[in-house]
């Protein structure tokens, strides 16, 4: 049976995150990232690693309260999320000083206020959030 991409967001099964970007034609015509909303299913339809699963539940916990989108600048250089197009988050299991680094220099040019990485272990740096905190 044939299912309409359209179809499915309208289920809440998956949702659709839309490609940031400060030109609306761009972000219209631009690939969507996929988020299927049940954890559990997903991680059976596509045994997500731990990474993946971190990164999922994390945008279950920020879809109801915040406009999301990701970045992705020719499909090499990655934001998890941008959060109401002020803040990018950057979702790791534990977060470097290499992480912080990439993720200051690839907002540079997207004019976001904050960049915080979020992370499922404690790090003292004050751009790195412990997931708890969210």
């Amino acid at each position: 049976m044939f299912i309409p991409r359209e179809i499915l967001p309208k289920t809440y099964f998956i949702s659709l995150l839309p490609k940031f970007s400060s030109s609306i034609d761009r972000q219209a015509a631009g690939g969507k990232k996929l988020f299927i909303c049940d954890g559990g299913i997903a991680n059976i339809l596509g045994k997500l690693s731990l990474g993946q699963q971190f990164e999922q539940s994390v945008f279950q916990n920020l879809r109801s309260t915040h406009k999301l989108y990701f970045y992705s600048k020719e499909g090499r250089s990655e934001i998890d999320f941008i959060v109401d197009e002020t803040e990018a988050l950057e979702v790791k299991l534990s977060a470097s000083l290499q992480d912080i680094e990439h993720l200051r220099r690839r907002v540079q040019n997207l004019n976001l206020k904050k960049a915080y990485i979020i992370s499922l272990e404690f790090n003292d740096d004050p751009n790195v959030l412990l997931a708890t905190d969210l």
